[in-house]
């Protein structure tokens, strides 16, 4: 596995980041997990982290999850929930209580209005963090879209039921 070389396409993925260019940067990242991984394509991820995984090398599990839950937060921003929760699930593959990891699927789930799945790994994230800044806005922000929908919901029932 190549650390140089990943790590190299990680900065440059950081740098397109910040530049708010996040097509290049989700591209980077995925070359530089690619590298990491000597892998030739997306599809050969699942069984080579498994490799990553029995082998215990430190140094690139930590590499891949950041190369991973960076590549997320790329995707995220490009409306890619699909491909967030798919990283950031590879992701929680190397390190279950990856809270990036978490927190990015917890924003992509609740994008996609999955916010049963969305709750339920916030939950996850603050019970590793339980003071974790963004999951708890995020669990309130889901509280208070579910309450309005029931509220609404409640109102609709009074309405049809005095037609």
């Amino acid at each position: 596995m190549t650390m140089d070389a990943a790590l190299v396409l990680k900065g440059e993925g950081n740098d397109s980041f910040k530049a708010k260019d996040f097509s290049s940067a989700l591209q980077k990242y995925k070359d530089g997990l690619n590298n990491l991984l000597e892998i030739e394509t997306d599809k050969e991820i699942a069984s080579s982290l498994s490799k990553v995984r029995a082998e215990g090398k430190e140094e690139e599990k930590k590499l891949a999850g950041v190369l991973l839950t960076n590549g997320a937060a790329a995707a995220l921003q490009l409306n890619q929930a699909s491909s967030c929760i798919e990283m950031c699930n590879f992701a929680l593959s190397l390190d279950n209580t990856n809270s990036k990891a978490l927190y990015r699927k917890a924003q992509a789930l609740n994008s996609m209005k999955d916010l049963t799945n969305a709750t339920t790994t916030l939950r996850t994230l603050l019970s590793i963090e339980p003071t974790n800044k963004a999951g708890l806005e995020l669990m309130q922000s889901i509280r208070t879209k579910v309450s309005d929908k029931a509220s609404t919901t409640a109102q609709a029932i009074e309405i049809i039921q005095n037609i």
